[in-house]
């Protein structure tokens, strides 16, 4: 219970806003799909605290040096009823997706600045750099 509330407080600080206008959605209603070029650990350049993980099926939120998976959140829900989806929409370079796991959704939009730097668009738009 603890790491589900973890995983929302963590959702909702660092949330962003999606829009629709990509090119590919996903098609498994519960897989997270980052694209080849956004896999990796990124952190704010101010703070290295502080920043995400994608690999080829996980999106993670660093927050004080701690990772949070969706991967492991969403698993948590399987063969229970509540209700849990991801939509991703990805093109060369941008990457939003909305996951839903209950009644909540959280909803991230980033575009790559440059191969070592990403943005994450609004509402709390910041510069996250590769490590």
């Amino acid at each position: 219970m603890k790491k589900l509330l973890l995983v929302s407080s963590l959702a909702i600080f660092f949330g962003c806003s999606g829009s629709d206008d990509n090119s590919s959605v996903n098609q498994d209603d519960n897989a997270i799909n980052p694209p080849a070029w956004i896999q990796g650990n990124w952190v704010l350049e101010n703070n290295t605290g502080y920043g995400f993980r994608f690999t080829s099926d996980d999106l993670c939120l660093k927050s004080i040096g701690i990772f949070t998976c969706n991967k492991e959140a969403l698993e948590m829900y399987n063969g229970t009823n509540v209700f849990t989806n991801v939509n991703e929409t990805i093109d060369d370079t941008e990457y939003s997706v909305e996951i839903t796991m209950g009644s909540s959704t959280t909803a991230y939009e980033f575009h790559k600045v440059s191969d070592t730097q990403i943005e994450c668009i609004t509402p709390i738009q910041a510069i996250y750099t590769k490590q």
